[in-house]
């Protein structure tokens, strides 16, 4: 009995003693990394974006081969608006990765946001280059041209777009779109039909094409693509007014007159569309002489109530000019035409200059100074040679018998004299 209850001391005895535990392992950089990231995410979701970039540093100084952690670090400093680090870190990310078209496609960004667009041009492309198609890309790659203003690489970019979608609709009317802002006329005009053709409920472009008809003077098809617009949109004031504009080019005053109506009460009753005092005198254009100044009177004392601008008011001086000239009235003529020349030296306005010259021209005319008439006339069309500014067909007749009682006045060799010294 005396050696079981030894035995069993002993026993005892050894399972009190210590055991050493084997040294503790380190966490792996890799965990380490981990680590850190899942705080800084912590930090990024709570705002806490400076604290954020610290925890993504430190977790990529663990990680330095993780390009995913670069990433998060140049969000953290566009976050807070810091686009020069954030710019370094991108530039470090698409140096060490030169095969990622995210790289490419953060560093682009960056650059377009410090409007360094030929930078940011450079990086979409290469972002482009690596991949088979990103809209993401295309679209920044777009906004950095077009606030370049480099408006031919957009077509190119567009151009580009449709080759590789054709039955995409959207991209035929961007590019028709982009077309017409470089004056490119006729092709954005034959891209625009393309995007009808693919969906006809575009409307904005059939508007956009509507309006190349009518800057091209094709009346015919210009009014056809109005009229089906205002089919779906019959609230586009600026529509109206140039649904109207073609109407009168055709000779069809009394369509044009509804529907200049109609636009100004649209403006009255929505606030939209172009100023009502422009509204009223195209209105009178296309009106009899005692309703035109009726319309007239009304826009010239908006005008000057409402302090309109200068190109509007020579617009509104103008055609009161031209009525007073039909009615051979030289004295309230001159005194229209003399304001319109005056405002529009004033502000530089050489769309409406010729017509105030051709109408100081008339009272040449009327006063029988048939020289200076002619010196004007000639005048005016040198300026509209160098803008391109045309006789409107409302006013191709009173220009017209301008020049006839010229001619008439004038031996043909004296005619020839004065106009060479108008040009």
């Amino acid at each position: 009995m005396r050696h079981v209850i030894i035995a069993l001391c002993l026993v005892v005895a050894l399972g009190c003693q210590t055991v050493p535990l084997a040294p503790a392992e380190a966490p792996s950089a890799r965990a380490q990394a981990f680590n850190h990231y899942l705080m800084g995410d912590i930090h990024r979701r709570n705002g806490r974006f400076e604290q954020a970039i610290t925890e993504f540093v430190t977790a990529h100084e663990y990680a330095p081969d993780d390009p995913n952690l670069v990433k998060h670090i140049i969000r953290g400093y566009l976050m807070i608006h810091d686009l020069e680090k954030a710019r370094t870190y991108a530039d470090d990310l698409a140096d060490d990765y030169p095969e990622d078209p995210a790289a490419w496609f953060i560093l682009g960004r960056i650059y377009r946001q410090q409007e360094r667009y030929d930078e940011a041009t450079e990086a979409f492309t290469k972002a482009l280059d690596l991949t088979d198609f990103n809209v993401f890309i295309y679209d920044e790659l777009l906004q950095s041209e077009e606030e370049s203003n480099d408006l031919v690489s957009v077509v190119d970019i567009y151009t580009k777009l449709v080759q590789l979608h054709p039955d995409s609709a959207m991209l035929y009317e961007r590019l028709g779109l982009s077309l017409a802002r470089i004056e490119r006329n006729e092709e954005a005009k034959a891209y625009l039909q393309k995007a009808l053709e693919l969906d006809s409920e575009l409307t904005n472009a059939r508007n956009l094409l509507g309006l190349i008809h009518l800057e091209l003077e094709e009346n015919e098809s210009a009014a056809a693509q109005f009229r089906r617009y205002l089919a779906s949109s019959p609230d586009d004031v600026s529509a109206r007014e140039h649904f109207a504009a073609a109407l009168a080019r055709l000779g069809r005053y009394d369509e044009a007159a509804a529907h200049l109506a109609s636009a100004l009460e649209l403006y009255r009753h929505l606030g939209a569309g172009r100023s009502p005092a422009i509204i009223l005198t195209n209105r009178a254009v296309v009106s009899e002489p005692v309703a035109a100044h009726g319309y007239l009177d009304q826009a010239l004392a908006l005008c000057r109530r409402s302090g309109a601008s200068a190109s509007q008011l020579a617009i509104v001086l103008n055609e009161l000019g031209r009525l007073a000239c039909l009615e051979a009235n030289g004295v309230e003529a001159g005194q229209r035409f003399g304001e319109s020349l005056r405002i529009c030296w004033s502000s530089f306005n050489l769309w409406s200059l010729p017509k105030a010259l051709e109408g100081l021209g008339c009272v040449g005319v009327l006063t029988h100074q048939p020289e200076q008439a002619v010196r004007l006339v000639a005048a005016a069309a040198g300026l509209r040679e160098r803008t391109g500014a045309p006789v409107m067909v409302a006013d191709r007749t009173y220009y017209d018998h301008i020049v006839l009682r010229c001619r008439q006045y004038l031996q043909p060799s004296d005619f020839a004299a004065a106009w060479d010294q108008g040009r």
